[in-house]
This record gives C-alpha cells, sequence and structure tokens, in this order.
C-alpha cells in the first residue's frame, strides 16, 4: 500500500458523501436555502442572529420520526448479517455497542435532539413556494428567510456536520444503508484504530438518517435539515425558552454570526443573510417595514432591497 493512510475525520467526511455531494450541487447550481417561519419568530431570529433549532418532538409531524425508525429498524432486520460482518472488520464490539445506543434511539430523538427546516429555493423563485405557503402562511403571515448557509458550510465550518438533505422514500433510505455499509468496509482498516469514535460516528449517521426521511409524497418541499444531538454533541449551545404558537419550548439558537476564531471561520450576520420573502398575509407593507428596521440594526445593509412580497393568491380559512 503506497501513500499516507487515510485518517479517521477523513472517513467521516466521506461517509457523508451524499451531503458533501448535495452541498456542492447547491453552490453550483446557485441555490440557497429558506426557513419558513412566522413573521414575528422571523423578527426574534433575526434580532438575535440565530436560526432557531427546536426539540425534534415538536416537528410538525412526529410521524415522520417514526417513519424514519421504522426504515431503519426493516434495514437492520434485513442485512442484519452484512451489518454484523462489517461491523466485526473494524472492532468485536462495535455492533453490540452501535446496537445498544439505538435501543434508545427514539428517547434521545424526543428529549436531546434539536432541528430546524429549511427549504431549497432557486434563484427564479422570487416568490416562495405555494406548499409552504399553505403550511407558514395566514393572515398575520409568514416569512422565508434565504441564507447563504450552503456557502458558509462548504468551507468546512464546524457547523457543517449538522446540515443534511432530506431523503424521500422507502427506496432511498434502503440505498444509504446499503451504501453505508459499503463505505464502511472500505474503511474498516483505518476505523478499527478508534472503535469508541467509529460507533458514536455510527450512531450519529444512522440518527441522521432517522431525522432526515420522509415520505415521497413531500419530495416538492426539497428540504433539508439542521441537526443537533445533545447526547452526542454535547451542549456546546446555550438554550433560550420561547412561546412558539402558545407553547413553552426550550429553543437551541444556533449563532448567525461568529467574533471568536477559536470556533472556527469569522463571519457576521450579513454574510449569511441572503434576502427575505414576505408571505401573503393581510398587512404586508407593515410587515416589511418593521422587517427592514430588524435587519437594518443587525447590520444588513439595503436591507429593503433584499425583501420581496410574495402575491401568491392563498385561501384563508374564514
Amino acid at each position: 500500500m503506497t501513500g499516507n493512510p487515510i485518517s479517521f475525520d477523513n472517513c467521516a467526511r466521506l461517509l457523508r458523501g451524499h451531503r458533501n455531494r448535495a452541498l456542492a450541487m447547491l453552490e453550483v447550481q446557485g441555490e440557497k436555502l429558506a426557513h419558513y417561519t412566522a413573521a414575528g419568530t422571523a423578527m426574534d431570529i433575526i434580532s438575535g442572529k440565530s436560526l432557531w433549532l427546536r426539540n425534534a418532538a415538536l416537528m410538525n409531524d412526529f410521524s415522520e420520526i417514526e417513519y424514519g425508525t421504522k426504515l431503519l429498524n426493516a434495514c437492520l432486520n434485513k442485512y442484519a448479517e452484512r451489518f454484523s460482518t462489517v461491523t466485526a472488520m473494524i472492532h468485536p464490539d462495535v455492533e453490540r455497542l452501535t446496537l445498544s445506543w439505538l435501543r434508545g434511539l427514539e428517547d434521545v430523538l424526543k428529549s436531546q435532539t434539536y432541528i430546524s427546516s429549511l427549504s431549497v429555493i432557486k434563484a427564479d423563485e422570487k416568490l416562495g413556494r405555494l406548499s409552504m405557503w399553505r403550511a407558514y402562511g395566514g393572515l398575520d403571515g409568514g416569512v422565508a428567510i434565504i441564507f447563504n448557509l450552503a456557502d458558509l458550510l462548504a468551507r468546512e465550518d464546524p457547523y457543517a456536520a449538522m446540515l443534511h438533505p432530506v431523503r424521500y422514500g422507502d427506496h432511498a433510505f434502503e440505498q444509504f444503508f446499503i451504501d453505508l455499509l459499503d463505505t464502511l468496509a472500505g474503511f474498516a482498516g483505518p476505523l478499527s484504530a478508534e472503535p469508541s469514535r467509529t460507533v458514536s460516528l455510527l450512531y450519529r449517521l444512522l440518527q441522521e438518517a432517522v431525522l432526515t426521511a420522509k415520505h415521497k409524497g413531500f419530495e416538492e418541499e426539497q428540504e433539508w435539515r439542521l441537526i443537533y444531538s445533545l447526547f452526542v454533541d454535547g451542549a456546546d449551545f446555550g438554550t433560550i425558552r420561547k412561546c412558539v404558537q402558545g407553547l413553552p419550548q426550550v429553543i437551541l439558537p444556533l449563532p448567525l454570526e461568529r467574533t471568536n476564531p477559536k470556533l472556527g471561520p469569522l463571519f457576521n450576520f450579513a454574510d449569511v443573510f441572503h434576502g427575505l420573502v414576505v408571505g401573503p398575509c393581510q398587512y404586508p407593507t407593515q410587515c416589511i417595514e418593521a422587517l427592514v428596521q430588524e435587519l437594518s440594526d443587525a447590520g444588513v445593509g439595503n436591507a429593503y432591497d433584499l425583501i420581496t412580497a410574495s402575491d401568491i393568491p392563498l385561501r384563508h380559512a374564514r
């Protein structure tokens, strides 16, 4: 064998090849990621210069997590022999420890995992997407905050491990599982040098897969998710307490500004912010006026020019 042996960190990066290719594709196609939310929440996100990660149990439909868990269990059963063979190539304890951790996965997802959902927005999508306004619009107004997150994370930022594209449908999940086992087998040598880290990495990869699995019927959303696990990652971020739609809850605010070089590349909120679309609502002019002032206070220049009002017709419930 020639050349330097591959490091554990490089193995971990290559095991997320699907995510890395999807990130690169966003950059090549000039696409951004939009966070659809209520106008009031958008004001808090801008003023706090942070994107809110909410407890996974408070997702729009917790059955999404149950769907991903079902797919994972099906693959673990169907490919049990292959899983056992591949993990044994790394270390005899990897299978036992990983499966032990996975037995508590659903509880971890409900209590120690935080996510934020984003949706791909193309350069020509000036008005947002009707299906998203149906979910987040209304008389009080929804907005889509458009971020340059993909550009930031493509620079190997420490946040990069948190962002993942959603996989749609049973087949996509099964193919991920097959590819994962093949890649693990290929890197069994370097991974065997650090079995404890391998267990943690494998658990994290499977946890991410569960949280990014959705029914194929939702494919038009082109969703990405930011995922943070207290169980795996620890408590690097502080927490805040907010009421969202009347429900008090703990929020993990992901900073969208960094001034400490020890934490990674420096950037400010204006670097990450790309634009904003105000969805169909009763008072768009007043909403835009307040958002312009909030963005200006956050250091965004020419804020008014970066806001678009969507005139997509949306039927409001009476």
